[in-house]
């Protein structure tokens, strides 16, 4: 990202593991911070849009899911 944006950029939040989408990156630390503040205070929060081949049994639900995987033994 530096190489692209010729300066440091500064990661916001992180994409959950089985999804895709957008990624915040801040231009300076105090955007950074500020940005990180409102997602954490939950003043910002992330949309999930789901894109599904038969109509739902639900109108609402939940997806669980591990962000990272337990080891084995």
């Amino acid at each position: 990202m530096q190489k692209y944006f010729h300066h440091d950029v500064y990661l916001v939040h992180r994409i959950d593991r089985p999804v895709s989408g957008l990624v915040l990156f801040a231009k300076n630390t105090r955007s950074a911070a500020w940005l990180s503040e409102l997602f954490r205070s939950k003043e910002l929060d992330k949309t999930y849009l789901a894109i599904v081949e038969n109509e739902p049994p639900h109108t609402s639900g939940s997806l669980v899911s591990r962000i990272i995987e337990k080891k084995q033994g």
